[in-house]
């Protein structure tokens, strides 16, 4: 898969694969960015390309204002996606309120020849359809963004407790919760490109 300029800014690569392999391109969860799956990009096989999306408002792309609508962030990730070549089968993966937005891009994938997704990976989210049972923080103040920051225990306790570094991290975390917890809606529609996913709950886990 060959980065255009344009399409570069959405896309880190960290790792080619080989010209038999597969491209798995991954999204991160809210207040994540396309770091988060360098780490695991080392563990896959080799034939493997990872690419993982970068969301507006993060990391290098802090500077930029964050998407308040996850169709939104769908359909301009969407359009990245058709100016790369797609020169090997593509599958998604997606965590949390990046399962929501893997899903909806896969959608919108299948519409096309060329970048149909052969498969559509998700973890740590209830399927479309059913309610998110924990509040949202896009509206909520920084002492309470903190607390769910400290729950999910995704975030280096020293830097929660350094009041410049945590000023900087609970706004633009709760900007880029509002695409999923604010103004998604599930549609009628569906993806039906092949899905797995990761049950963590038992049998009872909605699906």
């Amino acid at each position: 898969m060959t980065v255009s300029h344009a399409a570069g800014s959405w896309f880190r690569r960290f790792s080619t694969g080989t010209e038999d392999g597969m491209t798995l391109l991954c999204f991160p969860h809210a207040g994540g960015a396309a770091s988060t799956y360098f780490p695991m990009s080392k563990l896959l096989a080799p034939r493997i390309g990872v690419y993982a999306v970068q969301y507006p408002g993060r990391q290098d792309r802090r500077s930029e204002p964050p998407l308040d609508e996850l169709t939104q962030l769908a359909d301009r990730i969407t359009e990245a996606l058709t100016e790369l070549a797609p020169d090997r089968p593509l599958a998604l993966f997606g965590h949390s309120m990046g399962a929501l937005l893997a899903y909806e891009v896969a959608r919108r994938l299948e519409t096309t020849e060329r970048l149909r997704p052969i498969r559509l990976f998700v973890s740590g989210r209830r399927a479309p359809g059913h309610a998110a049972t924990r509040p949202d923080l896009h509206d909520q103040d920084d002492a309470t963004i903190l607390a769910e920051l400290r729950r999910l225990s995704g975030t280096d306790e020293a830097v929660l407790a350094d009041d410049d570094w945590s000023g900087c991290c609970c706004r633009p975390c709760a900007a880029t919760t509002r695409p999923s917890s604010a103004t998604w809606g599930p549609d009628p529609g569906k993806a039906y490109c092949p899905a797995r996913y990761r049950c963590s709950r038992g049998p009872r886990t909605p699906m």
